[in-house]
């Protein structure tokens, strides 16, 4: 209430009652919340402030290009992204028309309006991607580093802080909870077959018995293991299918097989649900079923590394090399590949036009920035171009600068990364050959080793890389189960027989938690972590997929037929 509606005078023995103005304030004035006066008002002022910076500085062509992508199903996580973005491109054809004077004040009406989310584009993940397309970079080199690094499932949505959350933080967090009784959804556990019902399942192996009048998977038997290795590059002129058809198809095989490539370590999957089955659903989804992807993305810290600068680690073959881990050599080594018809890939000549071979990573550790682990990065994207010969890959010590250590180089080529290490200083133009790689059409990449290197083709999760492993089930990712109305993006499960993940993966994340609890996202950041799933050997893990990521897996159908199944 501003002002008071009436009040009572007492005078001469008679009560008058007084009127006055004032005003009942309407509720979408009222802000309930700890926050002073001073604090709500910055947060309009901010969201004003980054929306005209986001109108000014991100152009309408860079929005439309981010949509194209979308609409194309070429960009990780870009679904939940398109009204958004449609929302803000109105806006910004609107905003060409108000004249100068008047744009902050155009600027304080929408921000209110659109909301923080809006107003605030230009802070977000999708805010980065739309500046680097509008400062000029190329749409595939600014997508590689959105898709490699802001997007990265270990980095979307999850807080970068030191402290956890305050007590008050936690008390409000707390009531909530409790009054939404949601404290039993809290306990996680790895999710088993009785978790889902035959129809959630996109594909069940026959060999697998299904209890028709409950609708629940009983157990699986024993799959057998074909432990032979496989060259994952023999596959691959095979033909491609969609996602979609796959699927659609899938009712025709009894026997379904994953190439367990050692590029899919990063696509390793569980399901996650709550040790109480009859427990309220936590998340924007009705069922209380989730997923938590391998935390580390893949067996090396420097692939990692190559990939946060903008390398390309997904062509059909790579040369890296890093250095200056221990903050002891800022000298300036470089990657070199030298090949057939005088091709010669390094820093001076860093692309060639005929194979396409490109050196796309190209940094040194300098005494202004002692402690940067310094990377290179070269890269064969396919075969087309390719001439038959040998290629072969060697550091140069460009400039001595005092460091006494040498480098660690990687070659990843047929599923398999090799790993190099040169203990030994390097002397000012010194070169060091690492290995050659031969190449012909007909039997594809031959490795010849020249420093000694040890294969990174280890067991991971229970299952050996380069091996076809057994598909128990298929399934959607939780939010597509049957009866969902589809919240999020789509992600493809392909749970395999001996699968069995060895890590404690947080039992929720905030990306799946509704509206109403977002606000209380530092709380649930620690929440998820102290609700970590316990190991079991009774587990649903897998190999996932995002229906919005580039990607493909290769795949045999009934021991016999091999496809590659594009998403």
């Amino acid at each position: 209430m501003l002002g008071t509606a009436s009040d009572i005078e007492l005078r001469n023995g008679q009560t008058y009652r007084w009127h006055h103005f004032s005003l009942d304030l309407p509720d979408r004035f009222k802000a309930r919340s700890p926050k002073s006066v001073p604090e709500l008002e910055a947060q309009y002022r901010d969201s004003k402030n980054v929306l005209r910076r986001s109108l000014d500085e991100l152009t309408l062509e860079s929005v439309e290009t981010v949509l194209e992508l979308i609409d194309e199903s070429s960009l990780y996580r870009g679904d939940e992204w398109r009204n958004p973005l449609k929302l803000f491109a109105a806006l910004q054809a609107r905003y060409t028309g108000v004249p100068e004077d008047l744009r902050d004040n155009f600027c304080w009406l929408e921000s209110a309006k659109a909301g923080p989310v809006i107003s605030r584009i230009r802070n977000h993940s999708i805010g980065q991607l739309l500046i680097s397309i509008s400062e000029g970079t190329d749409v595939m080199d600014a997508v590689n580093v959105f898709e490699g690094t802001i997007m990265a499932p270990e980095n979307y949505k999850r807080l970068k802080r030191q402290r956890g959350p305050s007590p008050s933080q936690v008390r409000r967090a707390e009531k909530i909870v409790t009054d939404l009784g949601l404290l039993e959804s809290l306990p996680r556990r790895f999710a088993t077959i009785d978790d889902l019902t035959i129809n959630d399942v996109l594909f069940v192996d026959r060999d697998v018995k299904v209890d028709i009048t409950t609708g629940v998977l009983s157990v699986f038997d024993e799959l057998a293991q074909d432990a032979v290795t496989v060259n994952a590059e023999k596959f691959e002129n095979v033909p491609g299918i969609s996602i979609g058809e796959f699927i659609d198809n899938l009712f025709q095989y009894e026997t379904v097989e994953v190439l367990f490539e050692q590029r899919l370590a990063g696509n390793l999957v569980s399901l996650i649900a709550p040790q109480n089955k009859d427990a309220k659903s936590l998340f924007k989804w009705t069922n209380n079923a989730g997923w938590a992807y391998r935390d580390n993305l893949t067996d090396s810290a420097m692939k990692r590394r190559v990939a946060q600068k903008g390398g390309n680690v997904n062509g059909v073959a790579r040369f890296s090399i890093q250095w200056n881990v221990r903050s002891d050599n800022i000298n300036d080594f470089d990657a070199h590949c030298k090949g057939p018809r005088q091709l010669h890939v390094y820093y001076r000549q860093m692309q060639d036009a005929r194979t396409g071979i490109n050196l796309d990573v190209d940094m040194f550790a300098s005494h202004t920035n002692y402690h940067t682990v310094a990377v290179e990065n070269i890269v064969f994207p396919n075969r087309s171009g390719l001439t038959e010969g040998k290629y072969t890959f060697y550091v140069h010590n460009f400039n001595h600068r005092g460091g006494r250590s040498g480098f660690t180089a990687e070659i990843e080529v047929n599923g398999t990364i090799y790993e190099f290490s040169y203990d030994r200083e390097l002397k000012h133009g010194e070169r060091v050959d690492v290995a050659s790689l031969y190449y012909t059409r007909k039997d594809g990449f031959t490795l010849n080793e020249i420093l000694p290197a040890k294969k990174s083709q280890q067991a991971i999760w229970g299952m050996t890389t380069q091996q076809w492993q057994r598909v128990s089930l298929v399934c959607f990712s939780p939010n597509y189960w049957v009866n969902e109305t589809g919240i999020g993006n789509r992600h493809v499960f392909f749970m395999l027989a001996d699968a069995r993940s060895d890590e404690t993966p947080n039992g929720f994340y905030n990306e799946f938690l509704p509206n109403g609890l977002v606000e209380h996202k530092h709380v649930f950041d620690t929440l998820g972590s102290r609700m970590c799933v316990a190991p079991s050997d009774d587990q649903l893990s897998g190999v996932g997929f995002s229906t919005t990521r580039r990607n493909y897996a290769i795949v045999r159908l009934d021991g016999k037929q091999i496809v590659k199944v594009v998403f």
